[in-house]
C-alpha cells in the first residue's frame, strides 16, 4: 500500500512494510472532513486513494490540492502542533493510511 507513496522514496522497503503494520486504512466519502483547522494533530496521514483539499479559514476554495501518494499531516505530528488548514475528501472520496 505505501510502497507507490512518497514514503518509499525515503525509507527502505522492509521499513516501509514496518511501518505500514502499525497505522490504519481510514475511507472517507466525498466532501467528508479528515480534520479542522485549528484541530490538534495527534495523526499523520498518507493518500493511498483519491484526493484531498485543503482550505484555510472562512474560505470556500480549496487552497492546496493533494493527490495519491501525497502525505499531510506530518509537522503537525512530528511538532504536535494544531492543524493551521480544514482537510476534506475530494469529489470521488479518497483512502488514507493513518499512523497514530
Amino acid at each position: 500500500m505505501l510502497s507507490s507513496t512518497k514514503l518509499s522514496v525515503a525509507l527502505k522497503a522492509d521499513y516501509l512494510e514496518r511501518l505500514q503494520q502499525v497505522g490504519t486504512t481510514i475511507t472517507l466519502a466525498a466532501g467528508e472532513t479528515l480534520f479542522d483547522a485549528h484541530s490538534s494533530s495527534g495523526e499523520m496521514h498518507v493518500i493511498v486513494q483519491g484526493d484531498i483539499n485543503l482550505y484555510k479559514d472562512g474560505q470556500n476554495l480549496p487552497v492546496v490540492w493533494l493527490g495519491t501518494g501525497d502525505i499531510l499531516g506530518e509537522i503537525g505530528f512530528i511538532l504536535r502542533t494544531p492543524r493551521t488548514t480544514t482537510a476534506k475528501a475530494g469529489m470521488n472520496g479518497c483512502t488514507l493510511w493513518r499512523l497514530d
